[in-house]
């Protein structure tokens, strides 16, 4: 009994082995979202970045590509996200391991003199070899999407570091200007103020120069302000904290981009966008699920190995087969849901691709729209407004004017150049957002300025 009972037992481990070596490991979700990120953004994200690999970014300024590959290095809600391909990679493997064989032991024990009686069955589940390899298949799809969430959110990292980065030269930039009109303006009172004393200024002319001057620095010290809100969203975005000492270097670029064709931009983003990845993903997921309904009719069948000894010490040895007749339940509502659960998914889906073509469509509008707005105050309202400023300076030096036109011309003037830059900055921002409505970068923008 003993031998036999030991024979028994090594069979159920030998076969649990087997079972825990049949899954094959499934494709690194890890090593597929860096080499995503490689080909749309260019950088790689780093599972455990060092403080050397930061230092390193960190050392002579950081420019806006270089933020970008910090930010996807170091963002502590991205790193938060990398942890979901660990859980998914563990799925997959679960979905693929087969049930535990059973052991059941009897003993009895009759009243008197005797031996006692002994049963022993082993059994195995054997509908898993129908059904565990479709389990695996979903556990693949659903790791597949995962891996379009993680990459999803590596592309909104990417686009908000580049729009903080953006965010806070333009800033930057603004408020230099706006110290150099404080300073224009602070010399133009105080030549307002000289003309006075030989009668060619009055009391509403020193008043408007006195606005003006209190207006720029207001405009200063806003911009001021906004510079560090600009710097703190721009450590949050690079998981750095707000002691560390950053150089931001850059500049927004005046040369403008080319829009492209909006048939091909909704193909490029129908071909990569992880959401619509994602939705085709959902829809492997429910046909596997479809499947595995159809094959769970009889979903726990076993097989075993049986052994009794009787009260008369007589040893039978055998087999057993245990099926489930399904009298009552034959999965006709999971069939049902399961195939409503399809469908649902390919409506999201077809719903997902009709809102990507919207969306595309937009952000080619609204970078059009940057474009030309920019490219009008260059080409037109610029020089118009410098000339205006010019011949009012010069006829204001000769005394011909009256100082109100000239504080006009001269408002004016700034006020455009101010909306120049603004323009530029609004190009950037809507060629962020296509490239992330695209789901990466596209070919024919990875050689624009940056």
């Amino acid at each position: 009994m003993t031998s036999r009972l030991t024979a028994l037992v090594l069979c159920a481990l030998l076969f649990g082995g087997l079972g825990r070596a049949l899954p094959a490991e499934p494709p690194s979700s890890w090593e597929q979202t860096q080499d995503i990120s490689q080909q749309r953004l260019g950088v790689v994200p780093r599972w455990q970045p060092t403080p050397e690999d930061i230092a390193a970014l960190l050392a002579d300024g950081l420019t806006r590509e270089e933020a970008v590959e910090l930010a996807v290095m170091n963002n502590t809600r991205l790193h938060a996200v990398f942890q979901e391909l660990g859980v998914a990679a563990a799925e997959v493997r679960q979905a693929g391991l087969y049930t535990n064989p059973h052991l059941d032991a009897l003993l009895r024990s009759p009243r008197g003199p005797g031996a006692d009686n002994v049963e022993y069955e082993l059994e195995f589940t054997i509908s898993d070899l129908w059904q565990v390899p479709i389990r695996r298949d979903i556990a693949e799809a659903r790791a597949r999407a995962l891996t379009m969430v993680v990459v999803n959110e590596v592309l909104n990292t990417a686009a908000d570091t580049r729009n903080a980065h953006d965010r806070y030269v333009l800033v930057r930039s603004l408020r230099e200007q706006a110290g150099e009109v404080l300073e224009a303006a602070t010399a133009f009172r105080d030549e307002v103020y000289l003309r006075e004393q030989y009668g060619y200024s009055t009391e509403l002319d020193k008043s408007n120069a006195d606005a003006l001057v209190a207006d720029q620095q207001v405009e200063y010290d806003i911009l001021q302000s906004q510079l560090v809100v600009a710097l703190a969203r721009l450590q949050r975005v690079l998981g750095i904290g707000q002691d560390t000492v950053i150089e931001v270097v850059g500049d927004i670029p005046e040369a403008l981009p080319t829009l492209v064709d909006t048939d091909q931009a909704v193909a490029l983003a129908l071909a990569q966008r992880p959401d619509v990845q994602i939705a085709r993903h959902n829809i492997a997921a429910a046909e596997g699920r479809l499947r595995l309904e159809r094959r769970s009719v009889f979903d726990r069948v076993g097989l075993g190995l049986a052994f009794e000894r009787d009260v008369d010490g007589t040893n039978a040895f055998g087999g057993f087969v245990r099926v489930p007749l399904p009298v009552f339940d034959a999965r006709q509502a999971g069939r049902q849901r399961a195939r409503y659960e399809l469908a649902r998914s390919r409506w999201t889906s077809q719903a997902v691709e009709a809102i990507a073509r919207e969306e595309v469509t937009v952000a080619l509008e609204n970078l059009g729209l940057a474009i030309r707005r920019a490219q009008l105050l260059k080409d037109e309202v610029l020089p118009a407004r410098q000339r205006a400023f010019d011949y009012t300076s010069r006829y204001a030096v000769i005394m011909q004017l009256n100082m109100l036109v000239v504080l006009d011309a001269r408002q004016r003037f700034f006020e455009a150049q101010r909306d120049y830059l603004e323009a530029l900055g609004q190009v950037r921002a809507a060629q962020v957002e296509l490239e992330f409505q695209l789901g990466g970068r596209a070919p024919w923008n990875r050689s624009l300025p940056e």
